[in-house]
């Protein structure tokens, strides 16, 4: 028999209250601390309505980082593996 395996990507407050990238909060190098007030920023409170569209799958994961690395001028490739990070 076949099992289905499913993977729970949790969106800001559906399953536990962590945000993404939550972890550079707590990190030792400010710039990384900077990087995740202006993430926080740029996507919860900025561009919001991105988020329901990127849940509903009108964006794959790889879309927002790349827009949202525009917008803060952040290296895509960093938030990307750091993206992963903070969903593991």
């Amino acid at each position: 028999m076949d099992k289905k395996k499913a993977i729970f990507i949790d969106f800001n407050g559906t399953i536990s209250n962590s945000v993404f990238w939550e972890h550079l909060q707590f990190s030792e190098k400010e710039n990384e601390r900077e990087l995740y007030a202006n993430l926080v920023e740029t996507l919860f409170k900025d561009n919001k309505e991105y988020i329901n569209d990127w849940m509903r799958g009108k964006y794959s994961t790889e879309d927002v980082v790349k827009d949202i690395s525009m917008k803060t001028e952040a290296d895509y490739n960093f938030l990307l593996e750091e993206f992963i990070k903070s969903c593991k």
